[in-house]
């Protein structure tokens, strides 16, 4: 597996910090393989904002399928990304289908139409963040074989911070006139999304985000009993979901606007906690 070079590397610190950060309490000999993923999974996120058209989006998606499927069967594609990741796909035996349906899931991305409900929420999250979270513990598993356990943790682990996320995003969710969240499960008509720079639209928003705190809540608490139970060397995988509770901190403020304020974790925090969960076993 050949390395990074810095610009992809540094990349992937800027655009996903939290899982940049978790690469450091890995063993080193795993840690470009996790990267890999890392990048594989913002070069799909990305996508959307790259396009001009959803058909060229769609194009980006299926260079990825075929980019992937070549580079398995030991063609150089000539892109690190695909490359790399290929590599980690043979080596640590990954699931094929957790790969397709990370690429299947970013189709939502290019739509216009909002999430349609609360089921429809919690598949995309499953097979974007938690196909990321799965696939990191997959890479870190070693002799742990009990895939059902990993595939409970990875989809819990993806669904809190993937609504996390999607909430901490609002403001540009705002910029773009497209909100990711499923906002009919709060059975208010009224709301356009022509509303969403008025005071109205930021309690509005408000609104949804007390409704879905509650589900990560639920998530996340029932991650916590299930990592009580992992080996300590998968940890590292889900060190990025332990920032639920601080992002959610902050977007719960009574002052917090989720149509304009930006949530931004402290570096040295994010490291604490890391260490914090690495060093007691628990989040």
């Amino acid at each position: 597996m050949q390395h990074f070079d810095k610009a992809t590397t540094e990349r992937i610190r800027h655009e996903l910090p939290d899982f940049y950060t978790a690469t450091l309490f890995a063993p080193k000999r795993k840690r470009l393989a996790l990267l890999s993923l890392y990048s594989f999974h913002a070069e799909l996120a990305r996508i959307a904002t790259s396009v001009s058209e959803p058909m060229l989006g769609e194009i980006k998606l299926q260079w990825w399928r075929d980019a992937l499927q070549n580079a398995e069967q030991k063609v150089q594609i000539g892109h690190p990304v695909a490359d790399n990741f290929a590599k980690v796909i043979k080596n640590y035996n990954i699931p094929k289908v957790h790969i397709a349906n990370m690429i299947d899931a970013r189709s939502f991305d290019l739509s216009d139409e909002p999430m349609p409900d609360e089921q429809s929420l919690k598949i995309y999250l499953n097979k974007t963040y938690g196909g990321l979270f799965l696939i990191s513990a997959y890479i870190l598993k070693q002799n742990f074989e009990d895939r059902k356990r990993l595939e409970k943790a990875g989809y819990m682990a993806g669904f809190a911070y993937g609504l996390t996320e999607l909430l901490c995003t609002l403001p540009f969710q705002a910029a773009r006139m497209r909100l990711s969240l499923p906002l009919s499960c709060l059975e208010d008509d009224s709301f356009s999304i022509n509303q969403i720079h008025t005071e109205y639209g930021e309690r509005f928003l408000k609104k949804a985000i007390t409704f879905f705190e509650q589900d990560i809540k639920r998530d996340f608490k029932d991650l916590q009993n299930t990592l009580s139970e992992f080996p300590e060397h998968i940890i590292p995988a889900f060190l990025p979901a332990c920032l639920v509770t601080i992002y959610l901190k902050q977007i719960v403020q009574k002052n917090h606007n989720p149509t304009s304020d930006i949530i931004r974790i402290n570096p040295l925090q994010r490291l604490f906690k890391y260490w914090s969960m690495c060093a007691f076993g628990s989040i």
